[in-house]
């Protein structure tokens, strides 16, 4: 997450303020706070003054505001400040599940299953787990849109595969989540059998592709 969006977010908290009520107090749309506060929109100048004005921050936010405006190059932000920027994500995984879809147990076995991991499963655990919260744990949820080829329904040990898949199916429940499953027949050659694919779509940016590795 951007200095700015951080810094915002912390200044409204500590002025005891949710987002509709300095919403209110900006005469503005509370969806246009919560646009700030996910990296979505830069504040305008004007916007940021007032946002200084309302939470008693001298010119914090101007300045961060300025030096945002200043970098909207997306090609050069990590893929998990993409994630937490996007208002819709795709993705497609043909043998393993969606890293921001797997449980705890789901990923703990996926890492060890490489060797070189052995010495790093909790950190690789802990980082993945904080990437699935800022994506979720957001006033506005995202859009979720995962392809999942049929063979990653069948790997895995079976108490981690059970624990895996009645997410998987919890989570089809939720309104901002669509998943779909493509059979390992019948569908012939396409492009995604050449791995992975997720797909970031921010509403000022143009989409982000980016080929991903183990989830």
């Amino acid at each position: 997450m951007s200095e700015l969006t951080t810094e915002l977010r912390r200044l409204r908290l500590t002025r005891r303020m949710n987002q509709t009520q300095l919403a209110k107090a900006l005469r503005v749309s509370k969806s246009l706070i919560a646009s700030f506060e996910t990296g979505r929109l830069v504040p305008k100048e004007d916007t940021a003054q007032a946002l200084d004005e309302v939470l008693n921050s001298g010119d914090k936010i101007q300045q961060l505001a300025e030096e945002a405006r200043s970098d909207r190059r997306p090609w050069l932000r990590s893929w998990a400040d993409h994630e937490r920027r996007a208002a819709l994500l795709r993705c497609w995984d043909l043998s393993i599940m969606p890293g921001l879809l797997q449980r705890e147990p789901y990923m703990r076995e996926l890492f060890a299953s490489v060797p070189a991991n052995k010495s790093k499963i909790d950190d690789l655990v802990r980082i993945r787990l904080e990437r699935q919260t800022a994506v979720f744990n957001r006033d506005e949820p995202v859009e979720l849109s995962c392809l999942i080829g049929e063979i990653a329904l069948h790997q895995g040990s079976r108490d981690v595969l059970k624990d895996q898949l009645g997410y998987l199916v919890d989570a089809s429940h939720q309104p901002n989540i669509r998943i779909r499953v493509v059979p390992d027949r019948g569908v012939g050659l396409h492009p995604g059998l050449g791995g992975p694919l997720s797909l970031a779509t921010l509403s000022l940016d143009p989409p982000t592709r980016l080929p991903l590795n183990v989830g």
